[in-house]
Parts: structure tokens; sequence; C-alpha cells
């Protein structure tokens, strides 16, 4: 097993503890599929968040989306917004599918991923996600202003 091999496990490992600890506190918003696990950070959600949906769009999987998953849980983390969603074994296998190839609105809704779109896990092909990266930290450093220490918004991943 090389360096990063081992690195990959144990920060998978370190995250599956994680999402381990926080599943009784998970809320269920989309009805018996997406569970949201942990809340993101709502200033950058309400940035990013689409208001509306191009159905004409082709979409794919975010610069921002981290799909995981072990012992029967399919998780996935938005490492922006640091939203964490249970997923379904139906939805895990549609998301594998945009994650190979572009897919069309139609696909996004027969598999019931619409919320995904909104909250950006899925995004339209030609969506400038580092554009989008910039303006979140812009915005998020302005409305800090020039406070230091603890509340100076701060983009650590």
């Amino acid at each position: 097993m090389s360096a990063y091999q081992s690195a990959d496990k144990t920060r998978r490992q370190g995250l599956y503890g994680w999402f381990i600890a926080v599943q009784p506190f998970a809320e269920n918003k989309g009805g018996d599929h997406i569970r949201i696990l942990r809340q993101g950070d709502s200033r950058v959600t309400r940035i990013i968040n689409r208001k509306k949906i191009s159905e004409d769009a082709g979409f794919r999987i975010s610069l921002f989306t981290y799909l995981y998953s072990e012992n029967g849980r399919y998780l996935i983390t938005n490492t922006l917004t640091r939203e964490v969603i249970e997923l379904t074994e139906a939805e895990w296998k549609a998301l594998q599918q945009i994650r190979s190839e572009t897919v069309n609105f139609k696909f996004v809704a027969e598999n019931g991923l619409e919320q995904l779109v909104v909250s950006r896990y899925i995004v339209e092909a030609e969506y400038d996600e580092v554009g989008q990266y910039k303006n979140v930290v812009f915005i998020m450093k302005t409305v800090a202003g020039k406070k230091k220490g603890y509340s100076t918004y701060d983009m650590e991943f």
C-alpha cells in the first residue's frame, strides 16, 4: 500500500467515524430518500443554491462533491458548504452514472436527484465552479470585514 493510499484510507476511516457519530442527529428533508446528516454553512448555501433549475442543460457531479460508501451506507458531502447527505442505493447508482458521463435533466428527475441540483452537488456541465468559489470567498470575507481571530471567515478544507 502506497503512502497516498494509506493516507486516503485513514482519512476515509475518520470521515466514516464522524458520519456515524452524527447519524443520530440526522434529518430527513426530502421524503424517504435524501437524509441530511449535517447541515451546511447557511451563509454559503444561500449564495450558491440554485433558485431555478435549467431543464435544457447537461449535468455533472460538482468539483466540491465527495462521494463515500462503506458498510452499505452511501454518503455524499459538499466540501464548499460542508453539508453531508445519506443516499439510497438507487440514488448512489444514479450518481455513479452522472460521475462517468454528463446527463440531461430528465435523468436527474427520474432518479429523484433534483434536490442535489438545487444544493449544488450536481451542477450544469458548463457551470464555472472555480469562479463561484472565488465569489463565495470574496463575499464571506467582505461580510467578515476587518475582524481578526475566531469570528473571521476562513475557508479551511
